[in-house]
């Protein structure tokens, strides 16, 4: 089968077309080395080539997305675990208040005699709450020290009813203690007030005589959760949702905006290595014949012109 000879640009010399034929090739491969490097589709023009600085610019902005988007659902997922902690704290909180309301009532022919060994039941419900770790090993309601459980049960026995704050039951590194605002960044851990002050005052309640219906720790441990506890515990929550709210919109926001960027990737073009290493081989290859075309053009005019001088023809 007879090789395939490229036509010579015009006005060009075998030489000169040489010369240009490899040139071409050469820009060729420096394109198609840009695209095995990037994934980008090049047309040719190496690092002037806009559709490729298209391609990495979407690219980046993606890569960009996704580390924003991890980290958004990591504080997500901290706020949901912060939400499922505090609102069993409220619902303790609750229970707690109405025992206190009948202990103190009396008139009430029931006395309850189990209320400080519930009070304990509900600081063990409280610490496993805190130390249960959520997917990524951390636990919701630490401070700095992220992978230590917060409470330690064996710290959560009873306070006289004189109690002031006390944080004996933290483990781990804690900041300075919240004073119950609102501020930026929210930040609830074990430490908050509304969480120690509903700590503190089931703490107080086991020293309660259920025989006595106005003793210093029923009086104390009510004024604390109505005082402290539940309006803290309250704006804990609703920021908690807040958060976890804005959080997945964003997480919303940027999935809609990935899957825009990802069309505008594909239409500035995508090679797979495979492709292009492919075309890289065929390249190479192509400058290979193009160099044994021009020598064996350059022998046949050679040959030519022997056979003239010799009158052979």
């Amino acid at each position: 089968m007879p090789l395939s000879v490229p036509t010579n640009t015009p006005g060009l010399t075998s030489v000169d077309y040489a010369r240009y034929t490899t040139a071409q090739t050469d820009k060729v491969t420096q394109a198609l080395n840009q695209e095995f490097q990037t994934g980008g589709v090049s047309d040719y023009l190496a690092d002037n080539t806009p559709q490729l600085k298209k391609f990495l610019s979407t690219t980046n902005k993606l890569a960009q997305n996704t580390v924003l988007t991890s980290n958004l659902r990591d504080i997500n997922t901290k706020a949901k675990a912060q939400i499922q902690g505090l609102q069993l704290l409220q619902n303790i909180s609750s229970e707690f208040g109405r025992r206190l309301i009948n202990v103190r009532n009396a008139s009430n022919p029931m006395k309850d005699d189990t209320f400080p060994e519930w009070c304990q039941s509900q600081l063990t419900a409280i610490a496993r709450e805190f130390n249960r770790t959520m997917s990524n090993g951390e636990y919701a309601f630490a401070s700095q020290t992220s992978t230590t459980a917060p409470i330690d049960p064996s710290q959560l026995g009873a306070l006289p009813s004189n109690a002031i704050q006390n944080f004996s039951y933290l483990q781990g590194t804690f900041g300075q203690v919240d004073n119950g605002t609102i501020v930026q960044p929210f930040k609830v851990d074990a430490k908050s007030t509304g969480i120690e002050a509903l700590i503190r005052a089931l703490r107080i309640a086991q020293s309660g005589d259920v025989n006595d219906e106005n003793h210093a720790c029923w009086v104390a441990s009510q004024n604390l959760l109505n005082n402290t506890a539940n309006p803290n515990l309250g704006m804990d929550l609703q920021r908690a949702g807040e958060i976890s709210r804005d959080a997945q919109q964003k997480i919303d926001d940027l999935n809609q905006e990935n899957s825009i960027l990802s069309q505008d990737a594909k239409d500035a073009g995508y090679r797979a290595q495979s492709e292009v290493m492919q075309e890289l081989y065929q390249s190479k290859t192509m400058k290979r014949v193009q160099e044994s075309v021009y020598i064996l053009v350059q022998q046949e005019l050679q040959s030519l012109l022997d056979r003239l001088d010799r009158n052979d023809l």
